[in-house]
């Protein structure tokens, strides 16, 4: 091989190496409130209550961070109006904060199948603060049936079970109350 061919496919890289006015390995922060590391709070979905978590928790970093984003908020536009922060092309953007759900009623319909079968269909459960994984296993065992999740909030059970789910829905998530449950036959 020529001096030539062998320089032009292996090149060198100079790489400097870690910095020496740098302390390994490095110690980072991670917020309490969103997870993420505390420089990266504000992209979080509260990044108020971040904020609040980290002046409880570590008030000198808080400081530093404060300190560096007066600095870069600095820059305003010619005419004194603040930038905006929204997200102008692409990529995800920032996730929003889950508003919470006020209890809802609970509808319970029963719906004829071929035959002499039927099905239950609940709906609401899921607004009240009730996951409906857990409340599809928890009847399966109960009524000793088959219980399917829907499209949205609402569990299919196989079988004529109304009279039954008024009890036992109350007395398994004590958030329900019995009039917060409406009967509906088809």
């Amino acid at each position: 091989m020529d001096s030539t061919e062998e320089s032009a496919s292996s090149k060198h890289v100079d790489y400097p190496g870690p910095d020496p006015n740098i302390k390994y390995p490095l110690n980072v922060v991670y917020c309490g409130e969103c997870g993420l590391p505390t420089d990266l709070c504000e992209y979080s979905p509260n990044p108020d209550a971040c904020k609040d978590w980290l002046n409880k928790n570590h008030p000198d970093l808080f400081n530093k961070l404060n300190e560096l984003q007066v600095n870069e908020a600095g820059g305003e536009e010619a005419d004194g109006e603040k930038k905006s922060n929204h997200q102008k092309r692409g990529g995800k953007g920032i996730a929003k904060s889950k508003k919470e759900k006020q209890p809802s009623r609970i509808l319970i319909t029963k719906e004829k199948r071929k035959g002499n079968k039927y099905v239950t269909i609940i709906t609401g459960l899921e607004s009240n603060g009730i996951e409906l994984e857990v409340a599809k296993k928890f009847f399966a065992q109960r009524f000793s049936c088959g219980c399917s999740k829907g499209d949205k909030d609402d569990l299919t059970i196989q079988g004529d079970i109304i009279d039954n789910l008024v009890a036992v829905i109350p007395e398994k998530f004590p958030q329900i109350t019995t009039d917060m449950i409406e009967i509906k036959e088809k």
